[in-house]
């Protein structure tokens, strides 16, 4: 295990040696971006699923929301399709990169 004295000197007094050292972070980064990009897919398709269906247990005809007009639909779709493909867009990077 290296000690903190010796970190700091190769980090800053050996460029060439302090690079392995201060590079430990890309592995932690590509993580993220893979989380990030399940996670942006995941949301779009489940906008893409509550679209086509309500999700409501117990519907009321007093909570009843008024239909949304077929251009709300469109952009909502369009969204969605968006956050599905950011998010693989995000986790096949973080492969690429990693």
């Amino acid at each position: 295990m290296i000690q903190y004295s010796q970190l700091f000197a190769n980090i800053f007094l050996n460029r060439k040696k302090g690079l392995e050292y201060s590079m430990q972070y890309m592995p932690f980064l590509n993580f993220l971006l893979s989380f990030a990009g399940l996670i942006l897919a995941f949301a779009g398709i489940v906008r893409l699923i509550s679209i086509k269906k309500e999700f409501a247990m117990y519907f009321d005809m007093r909570d009843r929301i008024p239909e949304d007009t077929l251009a709300q639909k469109k952009r909502k779709t369009v969204i969605s399709w968006i956050l599905v493909a950011a998010g693989i867009i995000c986790f096949v990077v973080s492969y690429i990169t990693g």
